[in-house]
């Protein structure tokens, strides 16, 4: 039960940061940083997990992630707006640690299980903190926000799959593609500029899943 709460905890935290910096940053800015992520968790994951010392997918997994960090390289610096700074940081240091306890959790737990369990405990934390502002909520974006829960639970039970059947760093090499589509998806419907050095890491990314299936 302590392992949920922290997960809980970690979760909630992170769903914080991340919509803080969202509202004074762009999509695809903060997608891009979440990937950093990747490193800890990918070096923390084969450290405690003897299953997770596939040294190739490692490797990939972690050229995957560095393709994210050189993307955001400029000018002998990287260009991070300020409002990043904490998001950034939770993601290097705390962040990947949700991922450590969600495969140990799910050694003796059913995916759907919980995901549901932890869903229900955060609904009704944030429900009770939020209260106020959730009765502000203009009823047109009630339909995205229930669609966008929906959806979300649904990505993280296959996420847990994923988890059981192929490992952390496997499963962490197959989702960092999906900040780059956003990214690229950004560019589409809000208009964001075109950076081709983060197009390339879309390529490198790309490269690396199909290598990984080799």
């Amino acid at each position: 039960m302590l392992l949920i709460i922290i997960s809980i905890a970690i979760t909630i935290a992170s769903n914080l940061i991340f919509y803080n910096a969202l509202k004074k940053d762009f999509l695809s800015e903060i997608q891009t940083i979440e990937l950093l992520k990747n490193f800890p968790l990918i070096i923390f994951a084969a450290l405690i997990f003897p299953d997770e010392r596939n040294y190739i997918t490692i490797v990939l997994a972690i050229i995957s992630a560095a393709a994210i960090a050189w993307s955001h390289h400029e000018k002998k610096r990287f260009r991070i707006s300020h409002t990043t700074v904490i998001l950034l940081l939770w993601n290097l240091f705390i962040s990947p640690f949700r991922g450590i306890i969600s495969k140990a959790l799910l050694e003796t737990w059913n995916p759907i299980t919980l995901q549901l369990v932890t869903d229900g405990l955060i609904g009704l934390i944030l429900f009770a903190a939020f209260f106020k502002t959730i009765k502000k909520t203009p009823k047109g974006a009630i339909p995205y926000l229930i669609i966008t829960n929906i959806l979300t639970s649904i990505a993280w039970i296959l996420y847990y799959y994923s988890y059981q059947a192929s490992g952390i760093v496997y499963t962490v090499l197959i989702f960092s593609l999906q900040p780059i589509l956003v990214y690229l998806a950004s560019l589409i419907f809000f208009k964001e500029k075109f950076n081709y050095k983060k197009f390339a890491s879309f390529i490198i990314i790309l490269a690396a899943i199909i290598l990984a299936q080799i």
